[in-house]
């Protein structure tokens, strides 16, 4: 269901989709997406869904779709429910082996609603970390695997990526802590689009007690630095998909905007990283974020009070 009450002016949302102002309004006149609310004063006001909506919208066209085709689709993500809780079926990594390999199956076909439809027949196969880590997360590589060998063309590559990436985003609002212990943003640096990284991470940590606000991919420092204001948030977990690549400067940009917050860096690129992010205040997440759960814990509190000190 779409947030009713917007939260962010239309330049902001630029920056933060990489989609420009003025098509962000041609998008909304002829295609009703996004569809900000106004104020009394005319302003447009947009949701956290209108700027993931945006980046769809942005994305399929990258990838060859024609903009009414790319319109239709988020359209259909939009009206589509997230997956309430219900009843588990039998648990198992059995069961979640086949969910996986029905769900593979619907990617390899590029059908975004069969591998919607089979993304929610797996969703309550076990927790959300289990579901994301048994189901999601190698559906997600397997569908990268096929773009990379040429079995599966761009733009059904984009569909079902997309599709998948929804299937986290849900899963990953479902699991949110209803009293939680602290906050936390998750975003992208600029260049990076990995996501799934982002929604995996943010499921772990619900176990914990942690809610998790997701700016997205590319997200700029700006975009960052108020997002972190208007989630209220405690720290923010970047993510750096890129391996091997010197990180320094474009780290450097983000470090300046947390503002004394808790810093977080996951992903590929987190321990070709690590020795800078430590010795600028940072923890880089590398293997399991479990394993540095303690760590985490303990720089959310320290950020926590330093905050309401």
């Amino acid at each position: 269901m779409k947030e009713s009450v917007g939260r962010y002016r239309i330049h902001a949302v630029a920056e933060a989709t990489g989609v420009p102002a003025a098509t962000l309004r041609a998008w909304e006149r002829r295609y009703g997406i996004p569809a900000p609310v106004r104020t009394t004063s005319a302003y447009r006001l947009y949701t956290e869904d209108d700027m993931l909506a945006a980046r769809r919208m942005r994305e399929l066209t990258e990838a060859g779709l024609a903009i009414s085709e790319a319109a239709r689709l988020v359209r259909i993500d939009l009206e589509t429910p997230a997956p309430q809780p219900a009843p588990l079926p039998p648990e198992g990594a059995d069961v979640r082996a086949r969910a996986l390999e029905h769900l593979v199956a619907a990617v390899s076909e590029g059908d975004p609603v069969a591998v919607a439809r089979e993304a929610v027949r797996g969703a309550f196969l076990g927790n959300g970390w289990e579901t994301f880590h048994d189901v999601y997360a190698p559906a997600m590589a397997r569908a990268e695997a096929l773009r990379r060998e040429g079995r599966l063309e761009a733009a059904k590559y984009a569909l079902a990526a997309g599709t998948l990436e929804n299937a986290t985003r849900g899963l990953l609002r479902i699991v949110q802590p209803a009293a939680p212990r602290w906050r936390v943003l998750l975003a992208c640096i600029a260049g990076e689009r990995d996501v799934t990284t982002l929604h995996g991470a943010g499921i772990a940590m619900a176990s914990w007690g942690v809610r998790s606000v997701e700016l997205g991919g590319d997200a700029s420092p700006r975009a960052v630095e108020d997002s972190l204001v208007r989630a209220d948030a405690d720290g923010v977990l970047f993510c750096l998909g890129t391996e091997g690549a010197d990180p320094r400067e474009r780290l450097a940009r983000y470090a300046k905007v947390c503002d004394g917050r808790a810093c977080f860096v996951v992903g590929a690129g987190a321990s070709s990283a690590a020795a800078w992010v430590r010795a600028n205040g940072g923890v880089p997440v590398v293997g399991s974020i479990d394993a540095h759960r303690a760590e985490i814990e303990a720089e959310l509190g320290a950020s926590a009070r330093s905050r309401t000190g």
